[in-house]
């Protein structure tokens, strides 16, 4: 989903589990604002219910491989010019596994003939790969991403465009940049509803 046009400020602000109330700023719009499970060691490929993935290699039979993954990375690596082992490998993580095999002297993973590859997200892991119970939040401006912050599920967001505070949210002048602030307009009533018990108390207590 697109989020303000184009020109405008905009304000993502957003909490994680830890109910802690966090903001981001960009003149950039407009933006999208992508949530997933964030997982340690893993790629911005990575899924939790796995996919299938296909790719030409030499080292597969018919000249191609097919494994059901949770995530893949591809690097290059260079051992010389005319060298038959330079070019690009890829490293997988199957079904089961919970991170990527450790690159060694003699395995690099699998060397791919290109970088051409398929993927099919209709076929699954027959068990969904267990997360680091993080979730991550992603602003991105025309499919790149420009901003990304993980914390404890579950991650919940607001988008304001312009010089407007999320729904929610109160607008109140500010000394600093950019001449206002955005409050929690329940966390300001919560406060405000404790000071007026705390002096209800005092007052009867004289």
């Amino acid at each position: 989903m697109s989020y303000c046009n184009s020109g405008d400020k905009v304000t993502v602000t957003y909490v994680f589990g830890d109910k802690q109330t966090s903001v981001f700023k960009t003149s950039q719009s407009p933006i999208e604002v992508a949530t997933e499970n964030y997982q340690d060691n893993s790629t911005s490929n990575f899924d939790a219910n796995g996919f299938q993935i296909t790719f030409n290699s030499p080292q597969g039979q018919y000249g191609t491989i097919t494994a059901v993954v949770t995530d893949y990375s591809i690097e290059f690596y260079d051992f010389g010019a005319f060298h038959p082992y330079t070019g690009y490998y890829i490293n997988l993580v199957r079904c089961g596994e919970t991170s990527f095999p450790p690159i060694t002297e003699g395995d690099k993973g699998a060397k791919m003939s290109d970088l051409n590859l398929t993927i099919d997200r209709t076929v699954k892991c027959p068990i969904v790969r267990s997360t680091s119970g993080l979730c991550e939040i992603k602003v991105l401006v025309g499919g790149k991403t420009i901003f990304s912050a993980h914390g404890k599920c579950p991650v919940t967001f607001d988008v304001a465009c312009g010089d407007d505070c999320p729904e929610g949210f109160c607008k109140c002048k500010s000394l600093g940049y950019p001449g206002y602030c955005c409050l929690d307009c329940a966390v300001v009533a919560s406060e405000i509803h404790s000071i007026t018990q705390s002096l209800k108390i005092k007052n009867n207590g004289r």
